[in-house]
C-alpha cells in the first residue's frame, strides 16, 4: 500500500509568488506522510528488523515522516519530471544546488531560489525525511521510524577536538540509542591514538553514564560522563546494551515511495495527474545511501514497478554507511 495519508501541514506560494519563465509561479506544501508497508513483500525483505515490528490490525507496519514539495501552481506547465532530494542530516540541499544558490543565506529555514534553473526548467521538487536519529526543528527532517523490539550491542565513536567530560551518545547533535542500563557492567569505554592503533580499556569506575548540568552530574540514559575528560585527538569507543531499535531501513522505503507516489495520479497526490519520470539526488552522506539503495534491489515498489529512472550520488566517497542494520546511527561517517 505504502503511502496512506498525506497531512498537509502548510501550502502556499512559493517565493512570494515570482514566476518563472512559461512555467509562472510555484507554491509550496509541507506535509507528514504515512507509510504503510507490508514487511512479506519482496520489495520489503531486505528492510533489517522490519519483520519484528508489531503489525496494525490491517496487517501492515505504519511510520511516518517529513515531506517538502515544490510544484508549479499550474500543474499542466511543469515538464511531469520529479527530482527527489535524500535530505542531508535533515537538511534540505538539491534546490540550493542546482539553482547555485548564495551559500550565505542567513534563514536556514528558507529554500533559496537562486538562480531559478530547475523552475525555469518545470521540475517537481520533493525533499524527503528519511533520518529517524534526526532532531525534527522547522529546519531539519526526520522520520519517525518503527521501533524492533529488540536488544543488543551499540558502539559510540567520539573523537574529540577539545577536553569535554560529557558526551552524547551518538555521531553529532543527533538522537542516541538509550543504554539499557546505567549500571551495566559489561558495558566497556576503550580509546586509542589513530584509526587502526592498540586500544586500552578505560577502568569502568572512571567513568558513567550521566552529564554534567549547572546542578552536577546527574545520571543520563543518552550521555557518558568521564571525570578526567575526553582528551583532544584521541579516539574513544563506547560499548554498551540498548533497547528497541528503530527501523532505520524505512528510510530507504520512504524514499522509494515517495517517488512511486508521485509518479501516480490520486486523491491524495497533490500534482494533477501525477508524473512521468522520477529522478534523485544525494550529495555525500546520502549519496552513500542511495548506492545501498541500489544495491539492496529497491528501485521497485511493492507492485514491482520500477521507481526511478536515474539518479545522481554527488561526492560521496567509496563507502555505503549505517542505513539499513540494527541499532544504526545513519549519520555516522
Amino acid at each position: 500500500m505504502a503511502i496512506v495519508g498525506l497531512r498537509i501541514t502548510n501550502r502556499g506560494r512559493y517565493a512570494d509568488g515570482k514566476t518563472f519563465g512559461e512555467v509562472g509561479a510555484y507554491e509550496r506544501i509541507d506535509a507528514t506522510v504515512e507509510y504503510a508497508v507490508d514487511p512479506g513483500n519482496e520489495a520489503n525483505l531486505q528492510i533489517i528488523d522490519l519483520n519484528l515490528v508489531p503489525k496494525a490490525v490491517d496487517g501492515l507496519v505504519h511510520f511516518t515522516g517529513d515531506l517538502t514539495l515544490l510544484k508549479p501552481t499550474d500543474d499542466s506547465k511543469g515538464n511531469r519530471r520529479l527530482l527527489t532530494d535524500v535530505v542531508n542530516r535533515g537538511r534540505k540541499r538539491v534546490v540550493s544546488t542546482f539553482n547555485l544558490a548564495d551559500p550565505s543565506n542567513p534563514d536556514p529555514g528558507d529554500i533559496p531560489v537562486g538562480d531559478g534553473f530547475l523552475f525555469e526548467e518545470g521540475w517537481s521538487i520533493a525533499m524527503v525525511g528519511w533520518q529517524w536519529d534526526v532532531y525534527r526543528s522547522p529546519t531539519m527532517m526526520s522520520l519517525d521510524a518503527p521501533i524492533a523490539p529488540v536488544r543488543g550491542k551499540v558502539l559510540v565513536e567520539i573523537n574529540p577536538d577539545r577536553v569535554e567530560h560529557t558526551r552524547l551518545l551518538a555521531n553529532r547533535i543527533h538522537k542516541p540509542h538509550k543504554a539499557a542500563d546505567l549500571n551495566d557492567s559489561n558495558a566497556a569505554l576503550y580509546v586509542k591514538d589513530w584509526e587502526d592503533g592498540p586500544s586500552e580499556v578505560i577502568d569502568r569506575n572512571l567513568w558513567r553514564f550521566a552529564k554534567a548540568t549547572d546542578d552536577g552530574v546527574e545520571a543520563s540514559d543518552e550521555h557518558v560522563y568521564f571525570e578526567s575528560g575526553f582528551q583532544k585527538g584521541r579516539i574513544y569507543h563506547l560499548v554498551y546494551t540498548a533497547e528497541g531499535s528503530p527501523v532505520t531501513g524505512c528510510g530507504l522505503i520512504a524514499l522509494r515511495d515517495v517517488g512511486a507516489f508521485f509518479r501516480e495520479a490520486s486523491d491524495l497526490n497533490p500534482i494533477d495527474g501525477g508524473l512521468e519520470h522520477a529522478f534523485i539526488y544525494g550529495v555525500s552522506q546520502t549519496g552513500r545511501m542511495l548506492r545501498h539503495f541500489l544495491y539492496l534491489g529497491l528501485n521497485k515498489d511493492e507492485r514491482g514497478c520500477k521507481v526511478y529512472d536515474g539518479m545522481l550520488p554527488h561526492v560521496a566517497g567509496g563507502r555505503r554507511g549505517e542505513f539499513n542494520m540494527r541499532f544504526a546511527q545513519p549519520s555516522g561517517q
